[in-house]
């Protein structure tokens, strides 16, 4: 994603679990710091996605600055 010089914007991945599984399973996430640093760069989140039976696929949004 290209960086604004102000405000926010939304950057959504992609989470996906394999094998696809047969019951609803929660699975826990969270950002930490790497080549972008909390505060300067992005908004910390945590949380977690429930992957329904069946479904592989999930989307997580992250405030980029």
């Amino acid at each position: 994603m290209t960086e604004g010089d102000s405000g926010t914007a939304d950057l959504s991945f992609t989470v996906t679990l394999s094998p696809t599984p047969d019951y609803d399973t929660a699975v826990g996430y969270s950002t930490a710091d790497g080549t972008a640093s909390y505060r300067n760069d992005y908004t910390s989140i945590r949380g977690s996605v429930i992957f329904y039976a069946g479904a592989s696929s999930r989307s997580v949004t992250v405030k980029v600055a």
